[in-house]
């Protein structure tokens, strides 16, 4: 039939349960697919397999993302850990940016380790501090990114703006970076009580999303629950059904559990 990202993940399956000859790229790359499919267990024996043929940093990181998506951070942030320095010394700036969405997820939402996932910040940024041209000021972008979601969580506003305004003042910025910025900043802005220029942060949300890129295909999602928010806050919940609507339809057909029951958060 035609090449096609099901096809792949589902021949690889198929290969694997034959005993066929299949190379670790391909059930690597497969394993990256059932991840985008949430598929995290299959995601998970695929990588091992690939891991098994001598699969390559990408595996790791694929590994990170199933284990995660299974809520065993421990065990993510364990892999995450031991291949850093592999992952690190490729030229991969993507591959750089994916591990560390990985790492974070696991140390900060996962665990909760605030002051280790400052540190590990630290050394993220450490690492490209002499890197030069676009991969650098990415990679730079990106851990400033992340510090504002946790100046966010430690109820630090201004701070959160700070740390992301020249990402938000950049002419063409990466646009994981620039997604993570928009989140921090957007929802600062709504707790300040600036709702107009928060939703200016939605809208190139939303212009992200229209992109395609699957780094940032859950942009789209997160502008419509912070419109929600920006609607509580105004204290307009009443106008809040057509917005949660609006949002449900955008995420029914997600296979993750959690960002379809992200469509009950303004009725908790």
């Amino acid at each position: 039939g035609a090449d096609g990202d099901e096809n792949l993940m589902r021949v690889a399956t198929w290969r694997l349960d034959a005993g066929g000859a299949i190379s670790s790229e391909e059930l690597g790359r497969a394993a990256e697919l059932a991840n985008r499919a949430f598929a995290y267990p299959l995601a998970e024996r695929l990588g091992r397999a690939a891991e098994e043929r001598g699969g390559d940093a990408l595996v790791q990181v694929a590994l990170g993302q199933a284990m995660n998506g299974q809520r065993r951070y421990a065990e993510a942030e364990e892999l995450l850990t031991r291949a850093e320095d592999v992952i690190l010394r490729t030229d991969d700036a993507a591959l750089h940016r994916r591990y560390l969405d990985r790492r974070f997820l696991a140390l900060y939402f996962g665990l909760g380790r605030r002051d280790e996932t400052n540190r590990m910040l630290d050394g993220f940024e450490q690492a490209h501090r002499d890197v030069g041209g676009q991969h650098g000021e990415d990679a730079r972008n990106i851990v400033a990114g992340y510090r504002a979601m946790v100046l966010l969580d430690d109820g630090d506003l201004p701070g959160v703006l700070d740390q992301v305004e020249h990402i938000l003042a950049a002419p063409n910025p990466e646009a994981q970076g620039l997604m993570i910025a928009l989140q921090a900043s957007g929802e600062a802005m709504a707790y300040l009580g600036a709702t107009d220029s928060a939703r200016v942060l939605h809208g190139r949300l939303r212009e992200l999303a229209a992109r395609g890129d699957p780094e940032t295909s859950k942009a789209g999602a997160n502008a419509a629950l912070q419109e929600m928010l920006c609607q509580i806050l105004e204290g307009r919940v009443a106008e809040l059904l057509p917005v949660v609507s609006a949002y449900y339809d955008q995420v029914v057909g997600s296979r993750d559990d959690i960002t379809r029951g992200l469509t009950a958060l303004p009725w908790g």
